[in-house]
């Protein structure tokens, strides 16, 4: 609706805006949960932190790789004959942009590395960020409402869901009625946040809280792309890119919360040896705490 947001003379995007934002009230979300959970603090943002940047990488990524069909097939025509800068200008605007899933994939893979070098216990803290992922997603998904991207197919004037960009819109063609789609998928994503919150307090198994938010959202994304609009997210006989993905991130969430009581025990020591090590450090910073007291006397 409003791409940019005008603050003492200066224009800030609207949709890197909400992306900040969203990192912050997410932080915070998770802040409270692992502070209710008693988890290390240290570790909690690190994880954040390799969330936040693999979920970032990976979605510039996959959108590089849908845009570049389209950005070879326009090139000799849209490209070619533009000066240098106009040509990179238009390059970028093409490959610029976020795609959910393969922010999901590569936050995935970020804390699985950080996990395995850490030696930090993965699926504990995974059931922790779980529920706060669709927090962080609902806003962004805000910001592509006001930014005009992931717009919704086209509806009568008279739909209770209807919305009409304006001419500054940045993708969503203006002045025809509209899905809101982004605003449909940030209200599903606080209903999954709420059910993640709900179930993750009453689930003892650890992996089953991410295992149901993977089903969750695979099976509202594949709902929800039926009625988008834009066409830069690939589609391949009638069944989009993001479908195509979230039949397999359906498959690994079901297999996850199916193995999941097979992998309570092992992920149980994993645990117990982390917070044994957690309680060693306590008593080393303690230890260390009292010399440095008694050396400035």
């Amino acid at each position: 609706m409003h791409p940019y947001f005008h603050v003492f003379g200066r224009q800030i995007p609207a949709f890197g805006l909400m992306i900040v934002l969203a990192g912050l009230v997410s932080f915070c979300a998770l802040y409270l949960s692992a502070r209710r959970k008693k988890l290390p603090a240290d570790d909690t943002l690190n994880y954040f932190l390799m969330c936040f940047i693999g979920g970032m990488g990976g979605a510039g990524l996959l959108h590089v790789v849908l845009a570049l069909p389209n950005l070879i097939a326009t090139w000799k025509v849209k490209i070619a004959p533009l000066p240098f800068m106009e040509a990179v200008a238009a390059i970028l605007s093409q490959v610029g942009g976020l795609v959910f899933y393969g922010g999901f994939i590569g936050a995935v893979i970020a804390v699985l590395l950080y996990s395995k070098i850490a030696k930090v216990p993965l699926l504990q803290y995974l059931d922790v960020l779980a529920p706060v992922a669709p927090i962080a997603h609902a806003i962004g998904r805000v910001g592509c409402l006001l930014g005009g991207c992931c717009f919704g197919m086209e509806v009568p004037h008279s739909h209770p869901f209807a919305i009409i960009y304006p001419q500054e819109s940045l993708a969503a063609p203006p002045g025809i009625p509209l899905l809101a789609i982004p605003l449909i998928e940030s209200a599903v994503n606080l209903l999954i946040a709420a059910i993640l919150f709900t179930f993750s307090g009453k689930q003892k198994t650890p992996g089953r809280v991410v295992a149901l938010y993977a089903m969750l959202y695979a099976i509202a994304r594949s709902i929800l792309e039926f009625f988008r609009g834009d066409e830069a997210r690939g589609v391949y006989g009638g069944v989009s890119t993001s479908q195509i993905i979230s039949i397999f991130i359906f498959a690994g969430g079901a297999a996850l919360f199916i193995a999941a009581p097979k992998l309570k025990e092992k992920a149980d020591r994993a645990w117990e040896a982390y917070e044994q090590k957690q309680e060693r450090l306590k008593e080393l910073r303690k230890q260390w705490d009292e010399t440095h007291k008694k050396s400035k006397r």
